[in-house]
């Protein structure tokens, strides 16, 4: 088994889950698998602690939703909705007017975002960082490769261990 992705506190695996649907028992979903490489490291599990508590708070058409964890054996993993098309800025680029799928990913160059749908999609980040805002976090790093999309053109924000409370202090830095 490969990484899809691999970032700071461990990788993330495409896998198939049976039995998610109480309808269809039988019916198998695609899930990310988000691992925690240092299992045995109390930073990292504090990490994967806080991260799981906080897509519990989290619960958006337009956040990308935990499924489950899996703490048996070591790595542990988070089981997060899986999104077909990949992250906002490859899909963006793939759908560029003189792009050749300068993405990279292998998907099959797709039209021309109209208007109507690229405000459409910038409208459910907003939804989403609305969502987020509400339950008093805030993403650090909001960007197009933060943001996940599907085949149906739905925008669901990633969080990846990148929000925090804001009122774990009384004032938030602010930067330009």
């Amino acid at each position: 088994m490969y990484p899809e992705w691999s970032g700071e506190f461990g990788d993330v695996f495409l896998v198939q889950a049976r039995g998610l649907k109480a309808s269809d028992p039988q019916d198998t979903s695609v899930l990310m698998a988000k691992s925690l490489v240092h299992s045995k490291d109390d930073e990292a599990l504090h990490e994967f602690k806080r991260e799981i508590d906080l897509f519990c708070k989290l619960d958006h058409a337009h956040v990308v939703k935990m499924i489950g964890i899996c703490r048996d054996g070591d790595p542990h993993y988070l089981l997060l909705e899986y999104t077909d098309w990949g992250d906002l800025k490859q899909f963006l680029l793939a759908t560029r007017k003189d792009s050749k799928d300068k993405s990279g990913s292998g998907k099959p160059r797709v039209r021309s975002l109209s208007t109507s749908q690229a405000v459409t999609m910038a409208y459910q980040v907003a939804l989403g960082l609305e969502h987020i805002s509400d339950k008093r976090l805030i993403h650090k790093d909001i960007a197009a490769r933060n943001c996940l999309i599907s085949s149906d053109l739905s925008v669901k924000i990633s969080l990846s261990g990148l929000s925090k409370d804001t009122y774990q202090k009384e004032y938030y830095k602010y930067r330009w």
